[in-house]
């Protein structure tokens, strides 16, 4: 199945709700009936010999009810998903002789979140999404996973961005038209975005390149005050990230691939010391000291675990087999 992409960003999952089918690998059909193209429900060996026409709906175990429906074998027409211990549909899959022609998304009150409507001899897809209250939100063009183009609605229908011949900014809005994030697209990528707190003032400017975090990500608090400065490279978090509080400088974290790896260093009023930690591999492995005025103490870890000094030099030393 064609995996569901909205906007071509999987860091945004604002505007769209997980699949309630695909939401654990533990789900497993509890119940299923077969039902002729006539509407009766039949015995499935009947159903088979007879040539795989109609619908087979399957009650999962999460509550789920998936009904698909067939021509001769071959997925045809709508299959659904429905919400968890609900009739209402949360998903609807369109299918054409067996291919995935389109998928949308519902609102629990009925009316449509999302869609995708694809054009396979061109590889091309149509994405569009709309506000609760009804009204579009966005409606796009992706060739592969580049964007072309695209519009962008606030929730009174008017044109709030635009993005033509892969070039423009991209206005990102939740499902009440609530501003969350300001893309620049650029050669049919995102390759910066702003997001932002409830009140309206920035919370991060992310660069990406080549669809992943690749630069410098600063974030702020709702105040405005600095939260944050990261520091990334493909796609992982790398160097040091320094953190702020009451806008002073709080600590240093150090890493490496995306993992805590180094010393990290915590702070009182932005420059005094107070705090050093040893990590290796995102585990505290090594000394932690506590810094007192002009004196500290120590304490050891081991993979995450207290320990002792001794114990701690012991298992470092202790030869591999």
């Amino acid at each position: 199945m064609r995996s569901l992409q909205i906007l071509g960003i999987s860091s945004l999952a604002l505007l769209l709700t997980a699949c309630a089918q695909n939401s654990s690998e533990d789900n497993y059909v509890i119940e299923q009936t077969y039902v002729h193209k006539y509407g009766v429900a039949v015995p499935s060996d009947f159903w088979t010999a007879s040539g795989e026409h109609g619908s087979v709906v399957s009650t999962m175990n999460n509550g789920v009810v998936v009904t698909h429906s067939y021509n001769s074998g071959l997925l045809e027409g709508d299959t659904t998903y429905s919400y968890a211990h609900s009739s209402q549909i949360q998903k609807s899959e369109t299918y054409s002789q067996g291919t995935l022609v389109k998928e949308t998304e519902y609102y629990f009150e009925g009316s449509p979140k999302s869609q995708i409507a694809y054009d396979s001899p061109l590889g091309m897809r149509t994405v569009s999404s709309w506000y609760l209250s009804g009204t579009p939100r966005s409606i796009e063009q992706y060739a592969g996973d580049q964007l072309v183009n695209g519009q962008y609605y606030t929730s009174n229908n008017q044109i709030d961005s635009r993005v033509e011949n892969s070039a423009g900014t991209r206005l990102l809005r939740d499902d009440h038209g609530l501003l969350l994030a300001t893309d620049t697209i650029a050669d049919g990528q995102n390759s910066f975005r702003t997001t932002y707190h409830a009140n309206g003032s920035p919370n991060e400017q992310i660069t990406f390149k080549n669809g992943l975090k690749d630069g410098t990500i600063k974030s702020c608090f709702p105040g405005g005050e600095p939260a944050s400065v990261e520091t990334w490279c493909a796609g992982q978090q790398t160097g040091i990230t320094t953190l702020y509080q009451h806008g002073e400088k709080f600590a240093e974290v150090p890493y490496v691939n995306g993992v805590k790896q180094g010393v990290e260093k915590r702070y009182r009023d932005g420059n005094v010391l107070v705090l050093e930690i040893s990590w290796n591999n995102d585990l505290q492995n090594g000394p932690m000291k506590t810094y007192v005025g002009d004196s500290y103490t120590t304490a050891w870890y081991y993979k995450g675990m207290p320990t002792t000094k001794t114990d701690y030099e012991f298992l470092m030393n202790k030869p591999t087999k």
